[in-house]
C-alpha cells in the first residue's frame, strides 16, 4: 500500500477510516437483520413483453403508453431496463439509444437513465420504446432527479400497447395505437428470482429503491478493515474477507457525486483494467445513500472526479447472505486443516443465494456438478437445507444461455451434469430419507435417466455425437466443445453415467419400481463392462495417465480393488499431468481414501487448499494451480490457466475466488476422518469409520434427521468417544493395531469382525447412546 497523503491536516487514510462506514458502530459485521420487504417504488414497475423473444434487431417489438401530466414536475427521470437493443422516445424525442447486441457479462441487462424534464408537458404525453434481442423490458418515470426515490408518473405494466410492427410516426404522442394489442405483464422487478441469477440485474443498482435478491436474504454491515489512500480523489478499501453483497455509499455533499468503483475479489482485480464488472459509476444524490451492484468482492477501489475529494463520501458494505445455523463442527490437532474446514464451509455458504449457485460473482447460477460437492459440505455443516431441493427443481429448467422448460437438452448444457443431477437427488434422499419428496420428483428422475440413455451409443459408451451442441466438461483442463475433442472428458462422462444409472436404479427400487430399476442396473453393468474394455490399459491397470480420469474411475466404481491399488501407485500418488481444479480434487481425495491412503489425501489437502489459505484466501478459488502461488499476480495466473484450456475471450479477472464447488474438504473430513456416512436413507443406520489419518486427534459433529452424531477420536486414534442418537443403528469400524477383533465398549469387551484385510474391526451398536470405544 502507498503511504498516506495529507489534506485538511489529516492523513487521508486516517480521515477515510473515520468517514468510511460512518454510523456503523464498529469494524465488524453486525448481527443480521431480517430480510426487508420488497420496495414498493421499485416493485411498481413490471417487466413486459409481446410475442416471442426477439433474437436480434431484425425482430423488434414496439411498446407505447400515453399518460396525462397535470403539473410538470421540476425534475423527471426515466429508467429503462431491457433487451440488448432499444430506443426510447418521450413525446417523439429520442432520449435513449442502446445497441449492444448481446451481454457484456453473463446474462446482464442494460439499464439506462435519462433526464426527461424538458421533454414532458402538461396534458397528454407518450413514452414509446422499440426493443430487440431479448424477452423483457421495464420502465419507470419518476418525478425526481436521478437516483432519488419518488412517486412514479408512469411504470411499465400490462396496459401498455404493443406490436411487432409499427407505422411511421408510431413514437409520436398523437399516434393512434388503438389497433395494437396489450403487452404481457411478466411480474414486478423483484417478483421473479430467476432475474437475480447470472448478472441479469447487476446494473439495477441505478434504479432507485431496487433491492432484488437483497430483499429476500439477510444483511450485516461490514466496515473496511484497512483503507489505503491513493490521492485525495481515490482510495482502496479492504473489507478483510470475501463477501457477497453491495457497497453502500453515503454522501454528505450538497451536490451530486459520482463515485467510480472497481470491485475485486483480489487486490489486483480492484483496478479499472482488470475488474470483472469493469468500472461501475455510482451516482449519489446530495445527502443520500446509494447501493452498488450485488456481487462478490473483498476489495474496492473508489474514486471521485476533481475537484471533489473523498472527504464527503462514506462507504461501507451491506453483506447480503443466507443466514443458516451452523449444526456441524470439526476440530483437529492441525490448525491448517481446521482453517481449511472453516473456509470450505464459508465458501459453500456463499453459494446459498436465490438457489445454490456456483459463485456469487460468476456465474451466479446453479450447476448440478458443482452442487454435488457443495451440497455435501452444507449437509455436513448445516444439515438438510430446502435450497438443495429448490435447486434440483430449478436445474430442470436447463439453466444455460436462456431459461427453458425441461427438454432433451442437457442440464447446464453439459451431459455429465445430467448424471450429477441424479447423484444430487440420491444424496438428498440418502441424507433426508424423505420418501414423499422422492415420490414427488419421480417423473423428473425418469426423464433425466431417459435423456442419459439416449446419449449412450450401441457400444454402451457415452457418445458426444448423440448430444450435438453440448459442452463435454469434466474439469477446466478437460473441456470439449465445438470441433475440439478431449477423449478424457468423454471417458469421465461415461464413468459418471455409470455411477448415476446405479444411483438412479437404487432410487427407483426405493419407489417400488423394480422392473425399471432392473433395466437401469443392466444398463449400468453394460456401461461398466464397455468402459473397462475400451478405456482400461491392461498393461498398467490404469485408465491412462490423466489424474482426473483415474480418480473418477475409482470414485464412480468402474475400477475394482486391484485397479484402484494400481491407479494409486501409478497416478494418484504422482504429480498431476494437467492442473486439477479444487472441484475435481474432491474426487481425487475421495479416490485416495478408497485406495486406503487417507494420510496422503490429508497431506494433499494441506498442500493444495492450504496453498490458497497461504495466499490470504478467505474462500476457496474456482481454479488453483500451486505454480500460481509464486506468480507476481496469482489472479492473472489463474485466468491465464483457464484461458489456456478453454479461452473465455477475456483477460479480465473473471476467475471466481469464491466458488462453492471448491468446498469439498469439509465434506471429505466428515466422511473420511470422522467417518460418518449413512448406510440407509435418513441415517436410520450409519457407518462410522473414524480415521485419525496422521493427525494427533480429531473430533466433530454432524446433524442428521434423527439427531446429532458426535465423534471424538482420541490421541493415537485407537480410542474413540461416540454419541449416537437413539433412533440410529450404528456400525463402527475401529482400527486393529494388534490384529485383535476385540473392542472395549464402555468397559465391556465386544468381539467384532475383522475387515479391510485385518486392519479394522467392525462392531454393531444397535441402539444409540454414549460410547467409549477402545481397540484392544
Amino acid at each position: 500500500m502507498r503511504s498516506a497523503a495529507f489534506f485538511f491536516g489529516v492523513p487521508v487514510a486516517i480521515a477515510l477510516l473515520l468517514l468510511i462506514g460512518c454510523g456503523s458502530g464498529g469494524s465488524g459485521a453486525q448481527a443480521p437483520a431480517a430480510a426487508p420487504a420488497a420496495n414498493q417504488i421499485a416493485g411498481a414497475a413490471q417487466y413486459i413483453w409481446f410475442a416471442a423473444p426477439s433474437p436480434d434487431t431484425n425482430f423488434p417489438r414496439y411498446f407505447r403508453k400515453t399518460f396525462t401530466v397535470n403539473s410538470v414536475p421540476a425534475q423527471s427521470t426515466l429508467y429503462v431496463v431491457g433487451p440488448y437493443n432499444f430506443d426510447v422516445y418521450v413525446n417523439g424525442a429520442l432520449v435513449n439509444h442502446v445497441l449492444l447486441g448481446g451481454p457484456r457479462l453473463l446474462h446482464d441487462r442494460p439499464v439506462t437513465v435519462a433526464n426527461v424534464s424538458s421533454n414532458l408537458h402538461q396534458g397528454l404525453n407518450a413514452v414509446a420504446i422499440s426493443a430487440s434481442a431479448g424477452e423483457a423490458i421495464a420502465a419507470s418515470l419518476m418525478s425526481a432527479g436521478q437516483g432519488v426515490e419518488a412517486p412514479a408518473l408512469l411504470v411499465s405494466e400490462g396496459s401498455w400497447k404493443a406490436s411487432t410492427t409499427a407505422a411511421a410516426g408510431w413514437e409520436q404522442t398523437a399516434f393512434d395505437d388503438s389497433s395494437w394489442n396489450t403487452a404481457q405483464a411478466l411480474g414486478g422487478l423483484e417478483a421473479d428470482w430467476h432475474r437475480f441469477q447470472g448478472n441479469y440485474d447487476v446494473r439495477m443498482y441505478q434504479w432507485p429503491g431496487y433491492q432484488g435478491l437483497a430483499a429476500q436474504l439477510n444483511h450485516a454491515q461490514l466496515d473496511p478493515v484497512q483503507v489505503s489512500a491513493l490521492s485525495q480523489q481515490s482510495a482502496i478499501l479492504d473489507f478483510g474477507k470475501e463477501i457477497s453483497g453491495r457497497l453502500k455509499i453515503t454522501s454528505s455533499a450538497s451536490i451530486p457525486v459520482t463515485v467510480h468503483v472497481n470491485l475485486g475479489e483480489s487486490l489486483q482485480e480492484a483496478t479499472p483494467d482488470l475488474s470483472f464488472l469493469s468500472t461501475v459509476d455510482i451516482f449519489v444524490p446530495p445527502l443520500a445513500t446509494v447501493p452498488g451492484p450485488m456481487t462478490a468482492y473483498r476489495y474496492a477501489q473508489i474514486a471521485v472526479d476533481a475537484p471533489q475529494s473523498l472527504s464527503a463520501v462514506h462507504v461501507t458494505s451491506d453483506v447480503v447472505f443466507r443466514d443458516v445455523p451452523r449444526k456441524g463442527t470439526f476440530q483437529s490437532s492441525d490448525a491448517t486443516i481446521n482453517t481449511i474446514w472453516e473456509t470450505s464451509v464459508y465458501t459453500a455458504q456463499l453459494g446459498l443465494q436465490a438457489t445454490f449457485w456456483d459463485a456469487p460473482k460468476r456465474d451466479r447460477n446453479p450447476f448440478s456438478g458443482d452442487m454435488f460437492v457443495s451440497a455435501r459440505t452444507t449437509q455436513a455443516a448445516f444439515g438438510s437445507l430446502p435450497i438443495v431441493r429448490d435447486t434440483l427443481t430449478e436445474l430442470l429448467r436447463r439453466v444455460t444461455a436462456s431459461v427453458n422448460d425441461f427438454t432433451s437438452t442437457d442440464i447446464n448444457n453439459i451431459p455429465g451434469y445430467n448424471a450429477y443431477w441424479v447423484l444430487d437427488l440420491a444424496d438428498e434422499y440418502q441424507f433426508s430419507g424423505d420418501i414423499t419428496y422422492l415420490r414427488g420428483t419421480r417423473d423428473n428422475l425418469v426423464q433425466v435417466l431417459g435423456v442419459m440413455a439416449s446419449e449412450v451409443n450401441g457400444a454402451n459408451l457415452f457418445d458426444p455425437a448423440l448430444t450435438p451442441g453440448a459442452t463435454i466438461f469434466a474439469d477446466w483442463t478437460l473441456v470439449q466443445f465445438g470441433a475440439k475433442t478431449v477423449p478424457d472428458a468423454v471417458k469421465i462422462t461415461t464413468f459418471s453415467y455409470y455411477n448415476a444409472f446405479v444411483a438412479g436404479a437404487r432410487l427407483l427400487r426405493a419407489l417400488g419400481e423394480d422392473a425399471l430399476a432392473g433395466s437401469y442396473e443392466q444398463k449400468a453393468g453394460a456401461i461398466r463392462a464397455a468402459a473397462l474394455s475400451a478405456y482400461l490399459d491392461t498393461t498398467t491397470g490404469t485408465f491412462g495417465t490423466i489424474m482426473q480420469t483415474n480418480a473418477m474411475a475409482v470414485f464412480a466404481g468402474i475400477a475394482d480393488q486391484n485397479a484402484t491399488s494400481r491407479i494409486y501407485d501409478q497416478v494418484l500418488s504422482k504429480p498431476p499431468q494437467l492442473p486439477v481444479s479444487p472441484y475435481f480434487n474432491y474426487f481425487v481425495l475421495s479416490a485416495m481414501a478408497q485406495a486406503g491412503h487417507r494420510v496422503e489425501a490429508l497431506a494433499l489437502m494441506r498442500q493444495y487448499w492450504g496453498g490458497m489459505v497461504n495466499l490470504g484466501a478467505t474462500s476457496f478459488f474456482e481454479v488453483y494451480d500451486p505454480s500460481c502461488a509464486s506468480a507476481t499476480q496469482y489472479h492473472s495466473c489463474l485466468v491465464a490457466l483457464v484461458n489456456s484450456f478453454a479461452d473465455q475471450g477475456s483477460n479480465r479477472l473473471f476467475v471466481s475466488l469464491a466458488h462453492a464447488w471448491s468446498s469439498g474438504p469439509a465434506a471429505w473430513l466428515h466422511q473420511q476422518v470422522l467417518g460418518i456416512n449413512p448406510l440407509n436413507p435418513g441415517f436410520s443406520s450409519v457407518m462410522i469409520r473414524p480415521d485419525i489419518a496422521g493427525l494427533q486427534w480429531a473430533k466433530g459433529t454432524e446433524s442428521t434427521p434423527n439427531g446429532t452424531i458426535s465423534v471424538d477420536i482420541q490421541p493415537g486414534g485407537t480410542a474413540v468417544v461416540l454419541d449416537v442418537p437413539a433412533a440410529v443403528d450404528a456400525w463402527v469400524s475401529m482400527p486393529t493395531p494388534s490384529g485383535s477383533a476385540n473392542v472395549s465398549v464402555n468397559g465391556s469387551t465386544i468381539v467384532g469382525t475383522l475387515t479391510e484385510n485385518g486392519a479394522r474391526t467392525m462392531i454393531h451398536l444397535p441402539q444409540g447412546g454414549h460410547f467409549v470405544l477402545q481397540s484392544m
